[in-house]
């Protein structure tokens, strides 16, 4: 029933998606309105069902402005389970260069995790974003952003935020601290480097403070990403991002044991075509992407094989065909490979 109703908003919202609004006390909105449906065919071994319709994600984004320096965003996301709020933040720029965020947004480390899933070249995010996420390091929290461009294309970004997931009483108490900078260089390369520091806390009656915390967790990263046009009508692009991370859901960290080290390195090249003017399709993306994903818990490595090929009838919606080789340090009898074929629209 939840599912029904989020979708009939969808509609209704289409009739006034991708304009601007302008309301009696000078807000300006921007509606928006997406949705990816897919079918796919699951290889692993026991899966239930082994092919399936799904709805991946549908939602409503609704761009704001108070003013000429204030502004912000609200995102509702439904799945065929669930609806949940995904973004709500307001962003102020009281001076040239200089921006504050607040709110609920993405704290800026791991960069797959801050390209949004319209932008990705593959059907998911990388395997090192889910893990990353589960730790509390990248994804979604409460906090606030502080973002200065000191000269051009060069970013710094500092955020504190709650390290954790929003709950009424929360007994971890502990605030996370998370940086990244970013710079263009010649030859179109951009750089980043992002940096992320937390701590573990809960009550604890036997103590004097009542309260206790773990020593810091650490995660850091580095990317880089190339794009450059081979000819008139085909573009070129690569991407990699390298990461390191104290897992600590692998360790008693609040009785002071060390978290082993998860490691996380995955690449992804692309080849654009534009096709011909007048056509019925105005570009076909070819993208192959690779992960390695080492947890630290001693299983060995994850390993991901992605190659993908998108087709865009219009810049509103595309059509996706992609295939995700999983295979273990495990065993050789672990490899499996899903087949996903996606429609995305936004509208």
């Amino acid at each position: 029933m939840r599912l029904c109703a989020a979708l009939l908003a969808l509609l209704a919202a289409s009739a006034a998606a991708r304009t601007d609004v302008t309301t009696d006390n000078a807000l300006d909105l921007d509606l928006e309105g997406y949705v990816y449906l897919r079918y796919g065919v699951y290889g692993q071994e026991g899966s239930i069902p082994d092919d399936a319709f799904e709805l991946r994600r549908a939602g409503l984004k609704t761009d704001f402005a108070l003013s000429s320096n204030l502004g912000g965003q609200l995102q509702v996301e439904t799945r065929t389970d669930e609806i949940y709020l995904k973004d709500c933040y307001a962003e102020w720029e009281p001076a040239d260069r200089v921006g504050l965020t607040l709110g609920l947004f993405k704290v800026p480390f791991c960069l797959n995790t801050l390209n949004g899933a319209w932008d990705l070249y593959s059907p998911e995010h990388s395997l090192g974003h889910g893990e990353l996420s589960d730790l509390y390091y990248a994804g979604r929290d409460l906090g606030a952003m502080l973002s200065i461009s000191p000269y051009g294309p060069a970013e710094l970004m500092l955020c504190v935020s709650n390290g954790g997931p929003p709950e009424p009483e929360p007994e971890d108490r502990e605030l996370q601290y998370t940086a990244r900078a970013e710079a263009e260089i010649p030859g179109n390369v951009t750089l980043g480097l992002s940096g992320s520091r937390l701590r573990l806390g809960q009550e604890d009656p036997q103590s004097v403070e009542g309260y206790e915390s773990s020593d810091p967790q650490m995660a850091w990263g580095v990317d880089a990403r190339l794009s450059r046009p081979l000819s008139n009508r085909v573009e070129a692009g690569l991407t990699a991002e390298y990461l390191e991370a104290d897992n600590w859901l692998e360790a008693e960290v609040l009785e002071g044991a060390e978290a082993p080290i998860m490691k996380d390195i995955w690449a992804r090249g692309r080849l654009t075509w534009y096709p011909s003017s007048g056509g019925r399709v105005e570009r076909i993306d070819l993208a192959v992407g690779y992960e390695t994903l080492d947890t630290g818990d001693g299983s060995g490595y994850h390993r991901l094989l992605t190659p993908a090929v998108t087709i865009w009838p219009a810049d509103t919606w595309r059509i996706r065909m992609a295939g995700m080789t999983h295979s273990f340090d495990v065993g050789a009898d672990e490899e499996y490979t899903d087949i996903i074929l996606e429609l995305g629209a936004e509208f």
